[in-house]
């Protein structure tokens, strides 16, 4: 059992533009011979700018909260330790949209990824999810019917959009998390696909 043990004190600042390098980064030998194998179709940079974050974000949806990372705990840490917000504990089995950073896996677990409020690298296996992620980091999963695409890394400040999930949970790959993300549909469609497709850069 692995749990997120450090409370982040660093907050979101600025946004990401997805460039020809970001959509290289993008790129995972594996995932890209296993989708051409499947005979999938190309993605363009435009496709993938659905989830990257390069400006100001629109106002969600009238039943969809934005919540962000900072929003999470309460800060400073008083003598009880980490106490969830009540924003949080609010907003606990409801629709939200949350922005931040996927966290690189090596391997990637299929049909989720690690959302984080900074880049972070999760490369070696040996080494403990606690001692890299953040306490706030959410676990984000695609619809159950989706539970075995792997997904590709996506550079940069990422959006998504689903229902928020709170408390401690075993994950497939051995951790426990203490916040989950289930996408909705349409988030849900649009990442399986891109985990299935092979990333295309048209300008070169």
């Amino acid at each position: 059992m692995k749990t997120c043990l450090r409370v982040l004190m660093l907050w979101l600042s600025g946004a990401i533009t997805l460039t020809a390098q970001a959509v290289d980064e993008a790129r995972t030998p594996a995932v890209e011979a296993a989708a051409q194998a499947a005979g999938a179709a190309p993605v363009t940079p435009a496709q993938l700018a659905y989830f990257v974050v390069s400006g100001p974000l629109p106002a969600p949806p009238q039943d969809v909260t934005d919540l962000k990372f900072r929003e999470f705990v309460r800060t400073p840490v008083g003598p009880n330790g980490t106490e969830l917000t009540g924003r949080l504990i609010g907003l606990n089995g409801k629709r939200v949209r949350l922005v931040g950073y996927m966290a690189r896996q090596t391997p990637p677990t299929p049909g989720m990824l690690v959302l984080s409020p900074l880049p972070v690298d999760l490369g070696d296996e040996d080494e403990s999810l606690s001692d890299d992620l953040p306490v706030t980091a959410t676990f984000v999963h695609l619809e159950a019917g989706q539970a075995g695409v792997t997904l590709r890394y996506l550079p940069g400040l990422l959006q998504f959009t689903g229902t928020l999930n709170v408390g401690l949970a075993e994950e497939a790959d051995g951790h426990v998390s203490a916040f989950r993300l289930r996408l909705d549909h349409a988030d849900s469609q649009r990442l399986a696909e891109l985990g299935r497709a092979i990333i295309t850069d048209p300008g070169r």
